[in-house]
């Protein structure tokens, strides 16, 4: 065993985010109260780097160099002790403190989620500590606007209370990535889970996505994002059987023929959705892909990154396509439809926070335009 004495502490905010850079700075490290080092940086780990403190230690001879002090077979047990405490303590803080933890996870978060891909030891004990919002905690915070508060209202969840409301049955742990709150609450891939009752993580700091596929799993459920094909839903929350068995509209499936037609290379398949209630269409990823945001990601890190083609998945039942599907009676009207289904991919590529290609949609989004304007009368009613 060991003996140590140590006094760590977080200051209140975090001068990253303020543009200052990384904070690089380590622990005074000493040996029976005689100063040893004054910047250790071998005492805690590097999504630990918010901390400042010392470290005494009786254990440490008084001659050591600061050459052999790296070499030293004690560092590597004070560092496992410090950062076991320090994560314990901010457990204990999360439970009894919510309101103190959410402040300075505002302010650290960006830097402990690091720790997931870092410190495979202590991935269970960090995830423990991620918040997230979601679509129950975004509700929340609408049901909140308006009262007087002297701080932001940011309800968020950890994956512990996350799986506290998971339905009967849930065998994944739902999450959607995107820019901000506001875009990831309007998104065409939330419909199914809204109806379902089924919760979904917000994820708006690329950051968080990164750590929850270097975690994988949690507690036994898949951490998969909703615009996976691999989605599965819990068989009870299954619509009821009059909606599941609803009539398509006729010539659907000619419908599909026109849209592959006219996205010929840019979408690995088109086919009839189960996910959506309203919207006329989404893009799904293929099994075994990365997400939307981990791809635009690699996009602009990477230039000979090609991302994989996607699936459309069309909803028969959302009323442009019941339009569409009487128009494809008259054979006239194929180019206008072709022009819809292309239209109706750039719409879900810039939902999803990626550009399509700006010629052929500006040019597309004009002829429309025109043709409406031309249709509406000059006559005041």
């Amino acid at each position: 065993p060991i003996q140590f004495h140590s006094i760590l502490y977080c200051p209140p905010s975090n001068f990253e985010l303020m543009g200052f850079g990384q904070v690089e700075h380590g622990i005074n490290l000493c040996a029976k109260r005689i100063l040893v080092q004054d910047d250790c940086r071998d005492l805690l780990p590097e999504y630990l780097r918010f901390l400042y403190g010392v470290v005494d230690s009786a254990d440490l001879p008084l001659n050591v160099s600061r050459e052999t002090l790296q070499d030293h077979k004690l560092l590597p047990k004070l560092k496992k002790v410090l950062v076991k405490k320090v994560l314990d303590h901010l457990a204990t803080v999360a439970d009894e403190q919510p309101e103190s933890f959410q402040a300075f996870y505002q302010q650290f978060g960006p830097i402990l989620r690091t720790g997931i891909g870092q410190d495979f030891e202590n991935r269970e004990r960090i995830a423990k500590l991620l918040r997230f919002h979601s679509t129950q905690t975004a509700a929340q915070a609408a049901l909140l606007v308006g009262k007087s508060t002297d701080q932001p209202i940011v309800p968020t969840v950890s994956l512990d209370g996350y799986l506290q409301r998971a339905v009967e049955g849930q065998t994944q742990v739902y999450y959607l990535s995107g820019p901000d709150l506001d875009a990831l609450s309007r998104h065409p891939l939330l419909e199914a889970f809204r109806k379902r009752n089924l919760e979904v993580l917000f994820l708006d700091d690329p950051i968080d996505e990164f750590a929850l596929t270097q975690l994988h799993r949690y507690d036994g459920k898949d951490l998969i994002s909703i615009d996976s094909a691999e989605v599965t839903f819990p068989d009870s929350t299954n619509p009821a059987e009059e909606e599941s068995t609803k009539a398509k509209p006729n010539h659907f499936t000619r419908i599909l023929e026109l849209f592959r037609g006219a996205l010929d290379g840019k979408v690995s398949d088109i086919r009839e959705s189960s996910r959506l209630t309203d919207s006329p269409c989404c893009l799904i990823n293929p099994q075994g892909t990365m997400s939307n945001q981990l791809q635009k990601v690699l996009s602009h890190t990477m230039k000979e990154y090609e991302a994989p083609k996607r699936i459309m998945e069309v909803n028969p039942h959302a009323g442009l396509i019941q339009r569409l599907c009487e128009l494809s009676n008259n054979s006239d009207n194929d180019e206008f439809i072709r022009d819809c289904g292309q239209q109706l991919y750039a719409n879900s590529l810039i939902l999803d926070g990626l550009i399509p290609e700006v010629e052929g949609t500006t040019s597309r989004t004009l002829r429309f335009m025109e043709e409406l304007a031309r249709g509406k009368s000059v006559i005041i009613t």
